[in-house]
């Protein structure tokens, strides 16, 4: 695979992480998640979109994952049921 190609150069790293933040309210059926795990190596996570701590949240989590390359992927008042993301 290509990618695997990176870990050789020495001044590249590459850090991948999955994870699915859905709405509480909405229904996730566990074959979904399951799939999810076993594909992609990714949890599903409820969450309350309304509250703004789920925003910082979630932003805390994309910043720890690409090591603060990236930091507000998600803004305030994103009105939204789900978010997939993958750093």
């Amino acid at each position: 695979m290509w990618l695997l190609s990176f870990q050789k150069a020495k001044k590249v790293e590459l850090l991948i992480a999955n994870k699915l933040f859905v709405d509480k309210e909405v229904p996730v059926k566990e074959a979904f998640v399951k799939s999810l795990e076993e594909s992609f190596g990714a949890t599903a996570l409820g969450v309350d979109f309304s509250d703004r701590a789920t925003i910082r949240m979630i932003n805390k989590w994309v910043a720890a994952q690409t090591k603060n390359n990236i930091k507000d992927i998600i803004e305030p008042g994103a009105k939204t049921k789900s978010w997939s993301i993958h750093s």
